[in-house]
C-alpha cells in the first residue's frame, strides 16, 4: 500500500465531493445584480468569480459566487448592473452559485481521487 497515493486520493476525492455537494445545496433561485468580479489565484492559475448583490428574507448580501471561470467566459456571461437568476443555499444564504450543475472539474477531482486510492491500495 502506498500511503502517499491513498492520502492524496482521499484529499482529491473529498475536494471534488465537497464541490458537488456545495453546488447541489444551492437550490433556491433568486434574482441578483452582478456588481463586481474578483480574481481567484490558485497554483499560478487565475480565474474570476462574479459578485452578486441580492436580498433574502429582508437581509442584503453582496457575495462572490464560489464558481469561477476564465476571464473571457466571465465577461461574456455576466455584465455589471444586470440582473441574473442565481441559486443560494437556503441553509447558508451567503453561498451563491451561478449554475446548479456541478462543474466538470469537480467530477474529475473525484474520479482522479478514486483512481489514486485504487493505485495506492494495490
Amino acid at each position: 500500500m502506498n500511503i502517499i497515493f491513498v492520502t492524496l486520493g482521499l484529499f482529491l476525492a473529498a475536494m471534488g465531493l465537497w464541490g458537488v455537494i456545495s453546488t447541489l445545496r444551492c437550490r433556491l433561485p433568486i434574482d441578483a445584480v452582478c456588481v463586481d468580479s474578483v480574481a481567484i489565484s490558485s497554483q499560478g492559475m487565475k480565474t474570476y468569480a462574479a459578485v452578486f448583490a441580492y436580498t433574502h428574507e429582508g437581509r442584503q448580501y453582496r457575495q462572490a459566487s464560489f464558481q469561477s471561470f476564465p476571464r473571457q467566459r466571465l465577461r461574456s456571461r455576466f455584465r455589471l448592473e444586470e440582473t441574473y437568476r442565481v441559486y443560494i443555499d437556503p441553509q447558508n444564504p451567503a453561498r451563491v452559485a451561478v449554475d446548479r450543475t456541478p462543474q466538470m472539474t469537480q467530477w474529475m477531482l473525484m474520479v482522479l481521487g478514486v483512481v489514486m486510492i485504487a493505485v495506492g491500495l494495490r
